[in-house]
């Protein structure tokens, strides 16, 4: 039986009440595709397992492949969201990518169905959303003001081919860190270099941008988890 990995907490006092029960559907989830494929899995199927209501699925979730985008959120929140806060780019690439290889099998079934476009736009729009952010706050900035052109178009550039990567990784079966250095090359310098941080936070300079991967020892609130993109 393949375990699923819960990737993080709640975001605010109704997700608060909520997240376990969309955790639990999304394990449920999980437990269904170990016999159906996902394109013949209904939401029914998933609420029988889950010993949920369908009024109660739909509350939470727009779909069955909504499901999985919460998870991609929930996920990406907690490590890509923070480049550029609290997180180097490797380190946070290679908890992103350590945790959909602790759900690989999952992850694969949702990428490769009918509704692959549905994942993969909503992996699209985090990751340039979170940047987005980033780069706004790191030019002394609110998270939702507006940022210069170039970066911008480097934001929507990186994102797009990040994407691509993604997706090749997850038709193969190499491990995490592997893909860990591919990613970097196709970041733009100029992004890579303002929001690169080490550990505590703090902006490297580019002689010290020696990457490694050291352990990272930062206590995440729930708030800077799961701050609505």
């Amino acid at each position: 039986m393949r375990a699923w990995v819960e990737p993080g907490g709640a975001r605010n006092a109704d997700d608060v009440v909520h997240f376990g029960l969309r955790a639990h559907i999304l394990q449920k989830t999980f437990a269904c595709l170990e016999t159906v494929p996902l394109d013949d899995l209904t939401v029914s199927a998933v609420c029988r397992e889950a010993g949920v209501s369908r009024t109660t699925f739909y509350r939470l979730f727009s779909g069955k492949h909504d499901v999985y985008n919460w998870f991609l959120r929930v996920t990406m929140r907690s490590n890509l969201a923070q480049v550029g806060r609290v997180f180097s780019w490797d380190r946070a690439l290679l908890l992103f990518f350590r945790s959909l290889d602790a759900n690989r099998k999952l992850s694969q079934e949702f990428f490769a169905s009918k509704a692959a476009k549905s994942a993969t736009q909503a992996c699209l729009e985090y990751v340039q959303r979170s940047l987005a952010r980033s780069v706004a706050l790191r030019l002394g900035g609110a998270e939702g003001a507006s940022i210069p052109h170039r970066y911008a178009f480097q934001v929507r550039a990186f994102s797009r081919a990040f994407v691509g990567a993604l997706g090749d990784w997850l038709e193969g079966d190499a491990p995490p860190y592997s893909v860990v250095d591919d990613v970097l090359s196709i970041v733009p310098r100029e992004l890579y270099e303002m929001l690169n941080v080490d550990a505590q936070g703090r902006p490297l300079s580019p002689e010290s941008m020696r990457r490694t991967d050291d352990a990272v020892s930062i206590e995440l609130t729930a708030e800077s988890l799961f701050t609505d993109f």
